[in-house]
């Protein structure tokens, strides 16, 4: 497919959410309808705000507290994001897509054990979801995992790596992560 349906549907989104805005202002569906279809048009700033006026509209809804909270993560604004994901999880704690971006965000702020924590939640509550989303979610967290263990400088650290290494593994079993891994524990032995 070209990419000017795609742009074009993506165009036609944000019209008709837009619309739904001007129609019920109050609507904090219609906001987040919109927010959605700014993000899928790569207009983050913009669903940002739609998505701050949802949340406002509805604070008891826990995916317009996620939607906030992917947007948030999008702009690489992980501390706000990794607040508003928990917000989504005290409104509904088995919210798995909730767990799972929230899972990204402590990856990406280094907290490992966290994120490893909310992955192993998503795959729980959404054992049907081990497709495209999951494996992105598993292979991100499996390249974190190689990228510090290579950067291992003493004996401690290298038995670190390798369980570091290991647990990639339990992630990702790609055959990228295991020859990475196989390099990691050739290297740790010597």
């Amino acid at each position: 497919m070209s990419a000017a349906p795609r742009s074009h549907r993506k165009s036609r989104g944000i019209t008709y959410w837009r619309g739904q805005v001007r129609r019920d202002p109050d609507s904090g569906v219609a906001y987040h309808g919109l927010a959605v279809a700014l993000s899928e048009a790569g207009r983050e700033e913009e669903a940002l705000e739609a998505h701050r006026r949802a949340v406002v509209l509805r604070p008891k809804s826990a995916g317009a507290w996620c939607g906030l909270g992917a947007t948030l993560a999008d702009l690489d604004r992980f501390g706000e994001a990794k607040g508003a994901l928990r917000k989504a999880l005290r409104l509904d704690p088995k919210y798995a897509l909730a767990h799972l971006n929230l899972g990204l965000a402590c990856a990406e702020t280094g907290r490992l054990q966290d994120a490893r924590k909310h992955f192993d939640l998503h795959c729980s509550l959404a054992p049907e979801e081990e497709g495209t989303t999951l494996q992105r979610a598993r292979h991100y967290l499996a390249s974190e995992l190689l990228e510090f263990a290579e950067q291992a400088e003493s004996a401690q650290e290298n038995r670190r790596a390798l369980n570091l290494a290991t647990l990639a593994l339990h992630y990702d079993h790609s055959l990228d992560t295991v020859l990475h891994v196989a390099d990691i524990l050739f290297v740790g032995l010597e």
